[in-house]
């Protein structure tokens, strides 16, 4: 896989085993039609599959999602929940007191 599709995995990853396209996006900052492509290419490579709903995807195994999130060194990994935790914000916007625990998750470890 490109470079680019392995750095929106470690994105993913520390999104959780399922996540949406438009947190990877907005967490990676990265333009549509190339988060896009990333995650069709890690779909074809057998390492997310899509869910029922359009949008919304996960690892097909979460011996994957462990490998990338332990090839991150622990200062990204802050970093990466940080921005996800960001993202989060932006996506649940008046609501984001709602998902008070997962906000505090990816907080917490961004701290």
């Amino acid at each position: 896989m490109s470079l680019e599709t392995n750095a929106l995995l470690a994105v993913a990853a520390v999104a959780g085993r399922e996540f949406s396209f438009e947190t990877v996006q907005l967490a990676s900052r990265g333009d549509i039609s190339a988060v896009l492509a990333g995650l069709d290419e890690a779909t074809r490579a057998h390492v997310l599959e899509e869910s029922d709903r359009p949008g919304r995807y996960r690892f097909v195994h979460a011996l994957m999602q462990e490998t990338l999130l332990g090839e991150l060194t622990a200062t990204t990994r802050a970093r990466l929940h940080g921005e996800v935790g960001d993202a989060l914000v932006v996506r649940y916007g008046e609501r984001a007191l709602d998902f008070g625990s997962t906000l505090a998750t990816h907080f917490v470890a961004a701290a």
